[in-house]
């Protein structure tokens, strides 16, 4: 679910204001929600699993961002510094 303006506190509003600021500064006419709308979906997904040793799996799984993330990423000087999939086992 995308977030809307109304459910916003003013400092988030203040920080999507300077992202929408740097897109434009950029040349990139998008506003926010179309912003958000575009980066709604790209996400990661966390997975714990606890084996028959007792040890836990923990899987964080990064999708691929679309051509037009990665564009919006770019102008904004964001990297993905995270790879497609990290794996941590931990013995407790």
């Amino acid at each position: 679910m995308a977030a809307t303006w109304g459910t916003l506190g003013d400092s988030t509003k203040v920080g999507y204001g300077a992202i929408s600021l740097s897109l434009s500064n950029a040349g990139d006419i998008r506003n926010v929600p179309m912003i958000l709308s575009e980066v709604a979906t790209h996400g990661r997904l966390s997975v714990t699993l606890r084996d028959d040793k007792e040890q836990t799996h923990h899987l964080r799984i990064s999708c691929t961002p679309d051509p037009t993330q990665r564009e919006i990423y770019s102008l904004l000087g964001v990297r993905d510094s995270l790879g497609r999939t990290k794996k941590v086992v931990a013995q407790l």
